[in-house]
């Protein structure tokens, strides 16, 4: 009785333990060592710590450098607070507020519903489609919004595949439709509400994060169950052509968002890290990130699309066969003179759309001027500093400018730009018009605690520079890997990072190996960017577990098991490595003259050894 009380105690207050433990057991290494390298790793440590047990919310681990690094001497409270607030991070906060217009004016649900109508409505042509608009949409708009309107839609098309072989019908927690009134058999009367395809992180009951009782029954779901789609009674889990969808969604939005600077946080995060390292001069321009990404994201989301196609084959043939039904679904036509339920699935998927799309109604003012502001700025960013011309960036001085400054001045238009078509009679109120954007709507959308947890990287980032901890992983890595192929580093790299990722977050793992990659490009006289370009990709290559990222975890708790994103996400991170590591040894060359060390990162320009 005393040890379960002990026990429950503990397991009531672990976070509060966890916060005041850790620093209690790992204060010997400052204590003992008292150098400035030290006390770095020890508030990394306890960062990290912080971070995995999640016993403190991330935004106030964001704060922990503000309040603990100018009392251990690390850094003064001025520099702390550059670090804090640099040029990245109201890039970050510009790209965030672009695609917040997106979100609120629904052109990325138009974009959505328009373009699964142009590629048709058999199960393979609603796959490719999903992996083509996923892909291409975040390669500009933040992959969460995108995953969160998209989950909905990937559920009732799914729901149509379900039909179309045999499943029972039931209610759609993400939309409140039944298959018969998907099919168009339901009446005016009888069709429940519609649940906003934008607002489903809202409901509870379908976007709760998924216990470790949970976890531990997906891995004791039988092969019979993940087939059929049902687990007992309970007919609101997803069947297997649904979870594939809504798998193919996570994996489309992940690769896709990759191909641009602006598609994740990461590309930001480790331009930030090589202003810090080597100058301005070293940030990697756009035009250069998609120019590589690009041709690499797109290879990979065919070779992803052609793995979940036979995924998707062979569990629409198990369905088959475990029902009796042997013959093909268009052999399964009804008799003469009965009515026609099941045939011409089809059709259905496209009354499906057509409905969804017809509920925004015509192309509105403020859709259009999303579009065309979003269309500037894509043509901004693209033609700020090309290599084979002159860019709009060689008008100015040169250092003035950064893609900073455009993204926050078209951030800006949204705001000043009204909503509704100027009227140039005379107003029939005095009321105020409302812009496009309003402070109100974008104070409540923008992830604070993601903008604070990465100016606290970007502390310890500086820190890690400034206390001679770079100094020795160069010294460290200067006799080991001399004679090592560069090729094969990359391909450990790669390989290393893509697993790290999957347990931790990308953007700590890709601070704390900045440092690193600088040191491997100094020992082996190579390009920084051929050691740092790869290992950025390979950072988002997380396919494998719900913790990987926003889209798995959204995935996840939309309906796809972890024992569905393990059996398919092991090849996907094998592909999508040997794509990487493929175009980082032959066309990276051609983009970013790998084999030529730029004047920024010789060691008389490079602050990477400076203590």
């Amino acid at each position: 009785m005393v040890q379960n009380r002990t026990c429950r105690l503990l397991l009531v207050n672990r976070d509060l333990l966890i916060t005041l433990l850790t620093p209690l057991l790992l204060s010997p290494i400052p204590i003992v060592y008292k150098t400035a390298a030290s006390k770095c790793l020890y508030m990394f440590l306890v960062m990290l710590v912080y971070i995995l047990t999640e016993a403190i919310p991330l935004a106030m681990i964001g704060l922990l450098p503000a309040a603990t690094f100018p009392l251990l001497g690390l850094m003064d409270a001025a520099t702390l607070g550059k670090a804090y607030f640099t040029d990245q991070l109201l890039f970050v906060i510009g790209v965030l507020t672009i695609s917040t217009a997106v979100e609120r004016t629904d052109l990325h649900k138009r974009i959505v519903l328009r373009s699964l109508l142009v590629f048709g409505s058999s199960p393979y042509g609603i796959l490719f489609g999903i992996f083509l608009i996923s892909g291409f949409l975040s390669m500009w708009l933040p992959n969460t919004a995108m995953v969160s309107m998209m989950m909905p839609i990937g559920v009732a098309l799914g729901e149509q595949l379900d039909r179309q072989l045999g499943r029972p019908f039931r209610t759609s927690k993400l939309t409140g439709y039944t298959n018969a009134q998907y099919q168009g058999e339901g009446t005016e009367d009888t069709e429940p509400e519609v649940k906003e395809l934008g607002d489903v992180k809202k409901d509870p009951a379908v976007f709760a994060t998924g216990s470790s009782v949970n976890i531990l029954k997906d891995f004791d779901a039988t092969e019979e169950d993940n087939d059929n789609g049902t687990d007992g009674n309970d007919v609101n889990k997803k069947s297997a052509l649904t979870r594939c969808l809504l798998l193919s969604i996570a994996y489309g939005n992940t690769i896709g968002g990759s191909a641009t600077m602006i598609g994740t946080i990461v590309p930001i995060i480790a331009n930030a890290q090589l202003m810090r390292i080597y100058g301005p001069s070293s940030v990697v321009e756009f035009d250069l990130w998609i120019q590589f990404g690009f041709p690499l994201q797109l290879a990979s989301l065919l070779c992803a699309y052609v793995w979940m196609a036979f995924i998707m084959s062979r569990k629409m043939k198990k369905m088959r066969k475990s029902r009796g039904d042997s013959s093909s679904v268009e052999s399964a036509a009804p008799q003469k003179n009965e009515p026609n339920k099941s045939t011409n699935t089809k059709d259905h998927v496209k009354v499906y759309i057509r409905r969804e799309y017809a509920k925004l109604g015509d192309l509105k003012w403020s859709e259009a001027v999303t579009i065309f502001l979003v269309l500037s700025y894509v043509v901004l960013l693209f033609f700020g500093d090309l290599k084979f011309m002159k860019g709009w960036k060689t008008l100015f001085p040169k250092g003035y400018t950064s893609n900073t400054c455009i993204t926050c001045g078209i951030a800006m238009l949204f705001f000043i730009i009204q909503e509704e078509k100027p009227n140039c009679r005379t107003p029939s109120s005095t009321r105020k018009p409302k812009t496009v954007l309003t402070w109100d709507y974008v104070s409540r959308k923008l992830p604070w605690g993601l903008l604070l947890i990465t100016g606290g990287y970007f502390a310890l980032a500086e820190a890690i520079q400034n206390s001679g901890i770079s100094k020795a992983i160069d010294e460290y890595f200067r006799d080991r890997v001399a004679d090592q192929e560069p090729w094969v580093i990359v391909l450990v790299l790669t390989v290393v990072l893509a697993i790290t990722t999957e347990l931790m977050g990308n953007i700590q793992v890709v601070i704390v190996m900045m440092p690193i990659l600088a040191s491997l490009a100094s020992a082996t006289s190579m390009n920084p960017l051929y050691y740092i370009i790869p290992s950025v990709f390979s950072a988002n290559l997380t396919f494998m577990l719900p913790i990987s990222g926003m889209p798995f975890m959204l995935a996840y708790t939309a309906g796809v098991r972890m024992g569905d994103m393990i059996k398919a996400g092991w090849l996907m991170n094998i592909i999508c490595l040997f794509f990487l590591n493929l175009f980082t040894n032959t066309y990276g060359y051609v983009i970013f003259d790998f084999d030529t060390i730029p004047s920024w990162a010789l060691p008389d320009n490079s602050t990477m050894s400076s203590p």
